[in-house]
């Protein structure tokens, strides 16, 4: 095993990074495998003490990671994610199957945009989804007096392209990304897909490319029929660590 340094921040988010190799090994059939190494891995992590509540004060003498057998306690970098500008997009499901809870869902969507503490430097846009399809509200300017109107302005209807919404989300994040911004996405829906050209999986596999945590909410909280739509949901936020 090679030791690799790393560099961490935190998102308190917290956020870190690995170095790796290069290594050509002989393959069954006498060809050569070529296995190639990133020089540096960024991890991010949320840190919570016993109590759930979340830790802000951590230091990098308090963190060690375990790589391959070995513990490493050296880190390139150790910073709070809230120090790094933030590219998000809000993903509102308003499909026929949330019509309910629609206004719910955009009030929640509201005080989200309000509450959370964002930088002059943060890029925020809103793709609604529902009918088949879906569509920007606004592109990474939302944190402006007009979104919350435009809100006002969704109805409910339609089909659920939920998994093909993740997908132009993930589009949307790799347009002109910038690579010192964090990606991140907050899905608003009932989880439950009904129209997507696309999978589960595909949707998935292109926010993990992105390095993108997904965090879902589910705007059906507990007056659904069916918790297929959780079970969703909940798969969705554990890749790459967001949550639901």
């Amino acid at each position: 095993g090679v030791r690799r340094p790393i560099a961490l921040s935190w998102l308190v988010p917290w956020v870190v990074v690995l170095l790796g190799v290069l290594l050509a090994t002989a393959a069954g059939n006498g060809e050569k495998v070529l296995h190639a190494g990133v020089r540096e891995v960024r991890i991010a992590f949320s840190a919570s003490d016993a109590s759930g509540e979340p830790v802000r004060s951590l230091r990098s003498s308090d963190v060690a990671v375990g790589d391959d057998g070995w513990i490493v306690r050296q880190f390139r970098s150790f910073r709070p994610a809230s120090g790094t500008p933030l590219d998000l997009v809000v993903l509102l499901d308003a499909s026929a199957s949330v019509k309910s809870q629609l206004p719910r869902g955009t009030a929640d969507v509201k005080r989200f945009l309000e509450a959370a503490d964002y930088t002059q430097n943060d890029r925020v846009s809103i793709l609604i989804f529902g009918g088949g399809d879906s569509r920007l509200l606004c592109l990474r300017n939302c944190l402006g007096e007009s979104a919350p109107r435009q809100l006002n302005s969704v109805h409910a209807g339609g089909l659920t392209p939920l998994y093909d919404a993740v997908i132009e989300a993930s589009e949307i994040l790799r347009h002109n990304r910038d690579p010192q911004m964090r990606p991140a996405m907050v899905l608003f829906s009932d989880g439950l897909d009904s129209s997507s050209i696309y999978s589960l999986q595909d949707a998935l596999g292109e926010a993990e490319s992105l390095e993108a945590p997904i965090y879902t909410v589910n705007v059906c909280r507990k007056k659904c029929e069916s918790n297929e739509g959780g079970a969703v949901l909940a798969a969705v936020a554990a890749t790459k660590g967001g949550l639901t």
